[in-house]
C-alpha cells in the first residue's frame, strides 16, 4: 500500500522540539482568583488534545513524556516533542532577567537532545523575550521560536491551540532556521 510507506519513516525524519511553557494567557485556567498560569495545566491540555498528540502512530521512537506531531503534508519531516514549564509559569508582564536567564538555562541544558525549542509566552512581552534571548544564546545553530495567545487555551473559541500547532508545523517545514523567531 502506497500510503502506508508514505507514512513509514525513520529516526533522521523527526525534529524533536522541546517546549518550553513559561506563562503567559495561553495557559492561564480558572482559579478562585481569576485566570493564573497554573502548573501542570498546558502539558495535560496538549496530550489531551488529539491534533496535538498522536500517540498510536508508533512506539519505535517512543517515551511516555514525548508527542507526535504531524504536518499535514507528506514531504516534510515529522515532529516529535516534550513539554516541560517553568518552575513557576509567570504572567508575562512581570518577565525580566530572572526569567530570560532560567529560560535560556533550559535551552542550554537541552541543547544537545532537541532540534529546536518552542518557547509558550505570554503576550504583552513575547517581544522582548525574543529580543533578550536573541542576544543571549550566542552562535545558535538551532530554531527558538516563541508563541502566544491572546485567549486562554482553556477557552473554547481561542488562538492558543492554533498558534501552538503552527509553531510546531513551523519546526517540520524549516529545521534549517537557526535562529530566534
Amino acid at each position: 500500500n502506497k500510503m502506508l510507506k508514505k507514512l513509514s519513516f525513520d529516526e533522521q525524519d523527526v525534529e524533536k522540539v522541546l517546549v518550553i511553557y513559561s506563562g503567559g494567557t495561553l495557559g492561564m485556567k480558572h482559579t478562585e482568583k481569576g485566570l493564573k498560569p497554573t502548573k501542570g495545566f498546558i502539558e495535560k491540555f496538549m496530550k489531551d488534545t488529539p491534533s496535538l498528540s498522536k500517540q498510536s502512530v508508533t512506539n519505535k521512537f517512543w517515551d511516555e513524556k514525548e508527542r507526535w506531531i504531524f504536518s499535514r503534508h507528506f514531504d516534510v519531516k515529522r515532529v516529535k516533542y516534550r513539554v516541560i514549564e517553568l518552575d513557576e509559569p509567570f504572567d508575562s508582564a512581570n518577565v525580566g532577567v530572572k526569567k530570560w536567564t532560567e529560560l535560556a538555562e533550559v535551552i542550554e541544558k537541552n541543547y544537545e537532545e532537541y532540534d529546536g525549542f518552542l518557547i509558550l509566552h505570554g503576550t504583552d512581552t513575547l517581544g522582548y523575550t525574543a529580543s533578550m534571548l536573541s542576544f543571549m544564546l550566542e552562535n545558535l545553530a538551532k530554531p527558538v521560536l516563541l508563541t502566544a495567545g491572546q485567549i486562554p487555551i482553556c477557552h473554547g473559541r481561542n488562538d492558543a491551540l492554533m498558534n501552538i500547532a503552527c509553531s510546531l508545523e513551523i519546526f517540520a517545514k524549516h529545521s534549517t532556521m537557526c535562529e530566534v523567531a
